[in-house]
């Protein structure tokens, strides 16, 4: 009887080959990579934005490949049936490591690259800042990490306490509870502070608006000549109004209620204010205005009245009451209308500040700033829930309308 073939053999020389193939294309493709590597990291050494960078970080990407690139080439052998590479697994993660570079890990700031904190009680705001920082060169990952720090709630203000033992190179701070706190804590880090109160200087945070002195400068959020159109803007919607509530944080709106209490005699109408400090007590604060007959309410600033927002919107919708904000983000959370600084420019322009210290500009010598931008926005969803039309003159000057 004839012999036949083991279908075994047939299967390992199958294999075999199919080993050979691959590892010709894991060389071509490791080679390949690195080589791209290579000429990226010198493209990068070449470019005007690498004056930013220390040059042991520069030459990583390209010395990391480099060394990928030889260990590939000497480890090349050849073998019978032909020659083709055989690579290390350490030769492997070399290459890889050399194709991620200089990639900075989420626990891990890469040495020489400036690292920025942001604290505020949103992501989107640390995005802003990110976003800001890209238009003026800064690449998050590359030249520049920027770190989002959060705690709830937002009134918080002890989360700044670590700021001493992090050492950042900026930090961006929301609030003026925390911007106060950052001030003691951290006394040589610079500070970039968005909403220090109605006036900066009587609050103490700063010396004069021109040249601030001391590790702080930021933008001031609190316009109290801004109550005055607010309270405009809920006349033309209804004629009638004599009698507004108020929601304050009576620990820092002081100035901003004052204001708004002028600009009320100036209109010959009654306020009746509850004060918030806590996010989470929005609905007592409510109950309580709502047993003052309010015919419209105001919603002034703070970092406790920013978390309530969706809540103050809710009960207020509830009521059939028209409500105006300073945020921008009030329509958006349910509320009738904002008119005030646009926040995601805000924290747009507070990348301004960074990107000037991160060069070498002393913060205290940066002039506090105002917002570079202003919005009405209306939320026509929530005007029909009220059974309000809104006046086709105040539609024509809204920057923003929520269907």
């Amino acid at each position: 009887m004839r012999d036949l073939p083991h279908d075994g053999d047939g299967a390992l020389a199958d294999q075999h080959d199919g080993h050979r193939m691959g590892a010709h294309a894991v060389a071509r493709d490791a080679a390949g990579g690195v080589e791209g590597v290579a000429r990226a990291a010198r493209c990068w050494c070449t470019s005007p934005r690498s004056a930013r960078l220390p040059p042991a970080i520069l030459h990583r990407g390209a010395h990391a490949a480099d060394r990928a690139r030889g260990h590939i080439r000497c480890r090349a052998r050849s073998r019978a049936g032909g020659a083709h590479p055989v690579i290390s697994r350490r030769v492997l993660l070399l290459g890889i490591a050399a194709l991620g570079a200089p990639r900075a890990s989420s626990g891990q700031t890469p040495v020489g690259v400036p690292r920025v904190l942001v604290y505020t009680g949103s992501m989107a705001w640390r995005d802003g800042i990110a976003g800001g920082l890209r238009d003026l060169g800064w690449i998050e990952g590359q030249n520049v990490v920027v770190e989002w720090r959060h705690r709830e709630p937002l009134e918080d203000a002890t989360v700044v306490e670590e700021l001493g033992g992090l050492h950042p190179d900026v930090a961006v701070l929301g609030g003026p509870l925390r911007i106060r706190r950052a001030m003691k804590v951290a006394k040589s880090i610079p500070l970039v502070g968005i909403d220090l109160e109605s006036d900066p200087v009587a609050s103490g945070f700063v010396k004069s608006l021109a040249r601030p002195g001391a590790n702080i400068s930021g933008i001031w959020l609190d316009l109290p000549e801004l109550a005055g159109k607010q309270l405009q803007f809920l006349q033309e919607l209804a004629p009638a109004l004599v009698r507004v509530g108020v929601v304050w944080d009576d620990q820092i709106g002081g100035p901003q209620f004052a204001e708004t209490q002028s600009a009320a005699r100036i209109i010959n109408v009654k306020l009746v204010a509850v004060s918030l400090r806590r996010g989470t007590e929005a609905d007592g604060a409510m109950m309580r205005l709502f047993a003052e007959s309010p015919q419209a309410v105001v919603v002034l600033t703070s970092p406790a009245i920013f978390q309530a927002l969706p809540r103050i919107a809710e009960l207020a919708r509830q009521k059939h009451l028209p409500s105006i904000s300073l945020f921008s983000t009030y329509p958006a959370s349910g509320g009738l209308m904002a008119y005030g600084p646009s926040f995601p420019a805000l924290w747009r322009q507070a990348a301004g500040y960074v990107d000037r210290i991160l060069k070498g500009a002393k913060v205290g010598d940066l002039a506090i700033e105002r917002p570079s931008r202003f919005e009405l926005i209306i939320n026509l969803k929530t005007a029909k829930a009220l059974g309000l039309t809104i006046p086709h003159s105040l539609l024509l000057r809204a920057d923003e309308i929520i269907q």
